[in-house]
């Protein structure tokens, strides 16, 4: 029995592993764990009265809901760190600003954020407890694949990289388009920070010598761009030195603002790694869709199309600086 288990297991890792997902992306069809966000991903439908922030034993911030805690899709409590109080306020104000009507999926960015860390963080602890049997860890990692995509962290590696190759900062506009303007822009903003991570990683390569490899579309054309494999090497290294927390909001603003880089300068901001930032959140929205801003303000926007991928962007860069901002 257990053999037939392990050839199951096996052939879903490698449809898994060699077939592409999404990063952060739940793949499940149902999850019928009675917690608090499944029931409501089901109804959306409010079905509380009280939401509440309470301290544990540990000082963390634990969210309730009518004096109970509120748990995540995979069951766990949404507890937040004590060094980050103003995520632990913000959750509770998502939660108790949710009206009697029906609730949009888009409602809980911060639950959505939040419960993805936590579900991360104690899998992998789950995981390596020596005491499970090999049923048990057959069934965590099985869940880990459905519900986070991955069983190691180390998965989320190669797909994190993808996006250094084409990031949005390492894309240039030809010189003549929008009279000069967006391309001035580009290098006064986008080159200054590529070369801020050039020599952060550095450190993290025995040549101590980073070249971030640049599309150039006024003599590139349309031409692949891949990042060498020392520069490869030492993104691999900086990611994994990042708490599990710190990888998760990295990956969630990656995927946001199609940037590498701006998910990197965002970790480095609240993390004090990064030295002499000149740059707001607002600033990082902005640099993170450059070309439309021009695109638009030229032709204008089409209706409930770049306004809302403005806003949503807006919502989801604040949202990745909120969880990661600590005191």
């Amino acid at each position: 029995m257990l053999r037939n288990i392990r050839f199951e297991t096996m052939a879903k890792r490698l449809q898994h592993t060699t077939k592409a997902a999404p990063l952060g992306v739940d793949k499940s069809i149902e999850n019928n764990l009675k917690t608090e966000t499944n029931r409501l991903s089901k109804t959306m439908t409010k079905f509380w009265e009280n939401i509440e922030m309470t301290k544990n034993k540990d000082k963390d911030y634990v969210l309730t809901m009518d004096s109970k805690p509120v748990r995540t899709s995979m069951g766990n409590h949404l507890v937040i760190p004590s060094n980050k109080p103003l995520l632990g306020m913000l959750l509770m104000n998502e939660w108790r600003n949710l009206t009697d009507s029906k609730v949009k999926p888009y409602d809980l960015p911060i639950t959505s954020l939040v419960s993805r860390c936590i579900d991360m963080s104690k899998s992998y602890e789950a995981l390596n407890n020596k005491e499970l049997t090999d049923f048990e860890k057959l069934a965590k990692e099985e869940e880990m694949i459905t519900k986070l995509g991955c069983i190691k962290r180390e998965e989320l590696y190669p797909q994190l990289l993808r996006y250094l190759d084409t990031d949005t900062l390492v894309c240039l506009s030809p010189l003549h388009e929008f009279e000069g303007k967006l391309r001035k822009e580009q290098n006064e903003k986008y080159l200054p920070i590529i070369k801020q991570l050039e020599e952060y990683l550095s450190q993290f390569t025995p040549k101590k010598d980073i070249k971030i490899r640049i599309l150039d579309g006024e003599t590139d054309g349309f031409r692949s761009n891949n990042q060498s494999k020392e520069t490869q090497d030492a993104v691999v290294e900086y990611l994994k030195q990042l708490s599990i927390w710190e990888l998760v909001i990295l990956e969630k603003c990656v995927l946001s603002s199609k940037s590498f880089i701006l998910g990197w300068y965002l970790i480095s901001m609240h993390n004090n790694t990064l030295k002499n930032h000149k740059h707001t959140i607002q600033d990082l929205v902005r640099l993170s869709n450059l070309e439309i801003i021009y695109q638009t303000e030229r032709w204008g926007e089409v209706e409930d199309t770049h306004d809302v991928d403005q806003r949503d962007i807006i919502r989801k860069i604040n949202v990745c600086s909120i969880a990661a901002h600590t005191v």
